[in-house]
């Protein structure tokens, strides 16, 4: 399956912990790259983005953030 297929058979939340345990701890930049991308922070901080928000920005963090959550 691919990812785009399991992001539309379930569309996960991905919290900020997520991002975390992605990046190890530190994740530079998350909050300019959630304004940046339209993003609220505060929501983003409290409830997470779907993985199809991240995907679709087609930034290649996110995209990696995405593929590691879906354990791809």
């Amino acid at each position: 399956m691919t990812l785009e297929e399991a992001i539309k058979n379930e569309d996960i939340v991905i919290t900020v912990g997520d991002a975390r345990n992605f990046f190890k701890g530190c994740i530079p930049g998350w909050r300019s790259f959630a304004e940046d991308n339209g993003f609220d922070w505060p929501t983003v901080v409290r409830r997470g983005l779907l993985a199809s928000e991240l995907y679709n920005t087609n930034n290649p963090m996110a995209i990696s953030l995405v593929e590691y959550c879906y354990g791809k």
